[in-house]
């Protein structure tokens, strides 16, 4: 229930490629000419992997106890996948963040708001091991959560807050692929 006093709000999504600057900065200008005084909320939530090469559900699991196995399996690693990777993950929550900050210390000049950003992360960026094979997406999201608080600790002057959630595994479209192991600790319904 809205009390009286309460703003309406909207919601509105936009297409965006959040990785690249000028597409970020285009984006930036139209909601700043729709928003003249500010907003309260960034939600930065853009997250892929591109770990199809090494992780176990698609590529098996190298043998844990031979370092030629384990060594082989990785290096099948593509380094413009780990590239992609970390300018989707990591690399958008920067220029959306930085880009937007000004609209967001807008937003705190309505009554009873605290503009923040809200950045997307994953557990797989505080899990130890190989996160199934996905390297890639588990290091960019714990770059992800640690630009999270360096962004917090970079903005408190502006009274903008930014907040870093890391969802675990549940089921989704996905989550469709992975593999339950039978040792594993998780256990998702199909």
């Amino acid at each position: 229930m809205l009390g009286k006093d309460a703003i309406p709000t909207t919601c509105e999504p936009s297409l965006t490629r959040c990785s690249d600057k000028e597409d970020v900065a285009r984006l930036y200008k139209e909601l700043s000419d729709k928003e003249p005084k500010g907003i309260q909320l960034l939600v930065n939530n853009a997250g892929i992997a591109r770990d199809d090469s090494t992780k176990f559900s698609s590529a098996g699991q190298p043998n844990m106890e031979d370092a030629e196995s384990i060594s082989k399996h990785f290096l099948q690693s593509d380094p413009q996948s780990w590239a992609d990777t970390f300018k989707t993950n990591v690399s958008s929550i920067f220029y959306m963040s930085m880009t937007f900050l000004p609209l967001l210390a807008k937003g705190n000049a309505i009554p009873g708001y605290t503009s923040q950003v809200i950045n997307v992360s994953s557990i797989s960026g505080y899990m130890k091991g190989s996160s199934n094979g996905q390297f890639a997406y588990a290091s960019s999201k714990a770059a992800a959560t640690h630009l999270g608080r360096m962004l917090a600790t970079t903005f408190v002057g502006t009274k903008v807050r930014v907040n870093t959630i890391a969802p675990g595994v549940f089921p989704s479209e996905v989550c469709s692929t992975i593999v339950v192991f039978e040792n594993s600790m998780l256990k998702l319904p199909r």
